[in-house]
């Protein structure tokens, strides 16, 4: 018994000591970059209801959702905890804007998917339209193509 109760301590030890890498991809021009990102920082920073209003509509994803996800990520990944941050910017011909947040825990020597943040924005409206939000814990999904530098 002695040495479950070991075990367990240790493996909670460990989990408050992972670090995490941020990898952002994304096709925004410098004069729309701030915008889109500042969407998937409030995603990520719990603070779903800034981004609400500009969703275009009800079946881009469930509010409520998007509250629970939000609040369990900013907790999961604090901005504490993330060691290394990139951004890769993509050339595409699209008018949508979209952003690529994936969240990787540090595993020795290897990157582990923890969790995906994905936005399109429609910026020639005004106020901008939330097109696509994609959350999902986990295996990563390719939604881009990412080989066009």
């Amino acid at each position: 018994m002695k040495y479950f109760l070991s075990g367990i301590f240790l493996l909670i030890g460990l989990q408050t000591l992972a670090q995490f890498q941020v990898k952002n991809y994304t096709n925004a021009a410098i004069n729309e970059l701030q915008t889109i990102e500042q969407v998937v920082n409030w995603i990520q920073f719990n603070q779903p209801d800034m981004v609400n209003p500009n969703i275009f509509s009800r079946e881009v994803i469930d509010k409520t959702y998007l509250n629970i996800e939000s609040t369990a990520i900013s907790r999961a990944y604090p901005r504490s905890k993330i060691s290394k941050q990139d951004l890769t910017t993509i050339s595409d011909a699209s008018t949508i804007v979209w952003y690529d947040r994936v969240i990787y825990k540090e595993r020795k020597d290897k990157l582990k998917p923890a969790y995906q943040i994905y936005v399109a924005i429609d910026l020639a409206k005004s106020p901008y339209e939330i097109l696509d939000l994609f959350l999902r814990r986990g295996k990563k999904v390719q939604i881009q193509d990412y080989s066009n530098n």
